[in-house]
């Protein structure tokens, strides 16, 4: 994980703090008797990229022409926009303890609003000097297993139990209009790319510790990757804005870029 993705978690990381301060208020008054085996929780996470590429479904434009071909930019690399996403996600989810040392859950996800903020490489535009901009949403569904260390081992860890993680599931990805800034050829000059969703596989893998916060309450800190499949603009027509010049539309092919996701999570945990 590179630095800048570090303090982009960061600095979501505070957002995602700020509005946990209610999850931690909430365990205070909850009652504290009886065993229970299932469970509910309710999270927060800071979410980030690193190094995402959205590149062409087909550089060579076989069936429609590519927005950016398979050639190399003035920075070496192939024609692309290159970025990174950063958002917060809400995580609900219901469970049960399976056994002494095993959990399991179905989790539903939703990433909202995120940004993604990367430069295009395009040949003929000086290096650094084309931004891009999009909105990305994730919906995930998962299946997810959580095992907790210790009693595996078996040793009594107390309040504190460390666990890692595992999930399998679906998401559905949608960037809204793909915003490509080329400030070098006039004031307002840019060039507009369609929205797309994408429907596939998602899974995770995570580690954590859990903090025992009453016999009912439990709050969960984790950190977790999350592959969360493809997003892309659908083929269509891209409109083309440059200063004294009437807007044109041209008709391009889909494009694609991984979208796996770095996530630092809290989360309240309430069995019943």
């Amino acid at each position: 994980m590179s630095s800048h993705t570090l303090q982009r978690l960061v600095r979501r990381g505070s957002e995602v703090a700020r509005c946990a301060v209610s999850l931690f208020l909430l365990a205070g008054g909850v009652a504290t008797a009886g065993e229970a085996d299932h469970y509910v929780s309710l999270g927060l996470a800071a979410v980030a990229t690193d190094d995402t590429r959205f590149a062409d479904v087909d550089c060579l434009g076989t069936d429609v022409a590519a927005y950016f071909g398979c050639s190399d930019g003035p920075d070496g690399r192939p024609i692309g926009a290159y970025g990174d996403v950063s958002g917060v996600a809400v995580r609900l989810a219901v469970g049960r303890r399976l056994h002494e040392w095993l959990r399991g859950e179905i989790e539903l996800g939703y990433l909202p609003n995120a940004s993604f903020e990367g430069l295009s490489n395009f040949s003929g535009v000086a290096i650094g000097t084309a931004p891009v901009a999009m909105t990305v949403d994730s919906a995930t569904l998962m299946a997810t297993a959580h095992v907790e260390i210790l009693p595996m081992l078996g040793h009594d860890a107390g309040r504190l139990q460390p666990f890692v993680s595992a999930g399998l599931g679906v998401s559905h990805n949608r960037v809204g209009e793909g915003v490509y800034g080329f400030p070098t050829l006039g004031e307002g000059a840019e060039t507009i790319v369609p929205p797309g969703t994408r429907t596939g596989l998602a899974w995770s893998l995570g580690a954590g510790v859990s903090v025992e916060a009453s016999e009912r309450v439990t709050i969960d800190i984790s950190y977790r990757f999350v592959d969360r499949g493809e997003v892309g603009s659908d083929a269509g027509p891209i409109r083309i804005v440059r200063p004294g010049k009437d807007d044109f539309v041209i008709p391009v092919g889909a494009t694609w870029a991984d979208f796996g996701t770095h996530e630092f999570g809290i989360s309240l945990r309430q069995r019943f």
